[in-house]
């Protein structure tokens, strides 16, 4: 597959190739007669070979108007240093060679073990949410329960332990919605969605840095929360939105 190195390089070339068509065709039904408005496909003999190559043409201009893709776009690690090493995260700089091997670039990388985030219904059909204050955001947010996982633990357990540490409920039922990473720009960091039901309630057991208030919110008050902007977290929205979506399976998106 063809690169360009500018949007500039790919228009240049669509033009060429709309201008080679339009010559190959005036070459076939005449210009006198394309001028003269006079012109029909069925009135001229235009062989089989000649269509089969304005539609190629006019494929290959779609594919590269469409999609401009670059033909690789993996980046080649060089070398790495470690700036920090924390409790929860790790700070590192990678030098990579960028795709198509022409320049260098610096990636700062913050490294992660992941973790879980858990919905919580009971059977109310009540949505358990968290409020907690978050230093690095400024304010009190209202969050859905979540944690990182420990070293070779498997998720599901983590989401047991996060759901009960952080509200006092045991769940019956975990059910897996989603994975995704939470911002794949700077950070390795991998959540894993859960939806509980069957809740049974136990004893909260927070860490000693933590403060958290256990509220219990309608799931219909939930969506417009979000809506509204009162829950704001990233987690939150996606694990709300994708157990909603995923239980009441609309048939259409638009």
């Amino acid at each position: 597959m063809a690169s360009f190195s500018s949007p500039q390089d790919c228009d240049f070339i669509i033009t060429s190739h709309v201008l080679y068509i339009f010559m190959r065709f005036i070459s076939v039904v005449g210009w006198e007669s394309f001028k003269g408005g006079k012109t029909h496909f069925m009135e001229k003999e235009i062989s089989e070979p000649f269509l089969g190559s304005i539609l190629c043409k006019f494929q290959r201009i779609n594919d590269i108007e469409g999609s401009r893709q670059l033909s690789n776009l993996n980046e080649k690690f060089i070398s790495s240093k470690m700036i920090y090493k924390g409790k929860i995260i790790n700070l590192r700089v990678d030098t990579v060679v960028l795709p198509q091997g022409s320049r260098t670039g610096v990636r700062e990388i913050v490294e992660h073990v992941g973790g879980v985030a858990v919905v919580p219904v009971n059977e109310k059909g009540e949505l358990l949410l968290v409020r907690q204050y978050r230093h690095a955001a400024g304010k009190t947010l209202l969050e859905i329960p979540a944690g990182k996982t420990e070293q070779g633990e498997d998720f599901i357990v983590t989401a047991r332990r996060e759901l009960q540490e952080e509200t006092g409920y045991a769940a019956e039922r975990l059910e897996h919605l989603v994975s995704f990473y939470s911002s794949p720009g700077f950070t390795n960091e991998q959540l894993h969605l859960f939806l509980a039901t069957n809740l049974t309630l136990k004893e909260q057991n927070l860490d000693d840095d933590e403060f958290i208030d256990v509220l219990k919110i309608p799931y219909k008050r939930a969506l417009e929360m979000i809506w509204s902007g009162e829950i704001c977290d990233a987690k939150s929205i996606t694990g709300i939105l994708i157990a909603h979506n995923m239980k009441n399976k609309p048939a259409e998106v638009f």
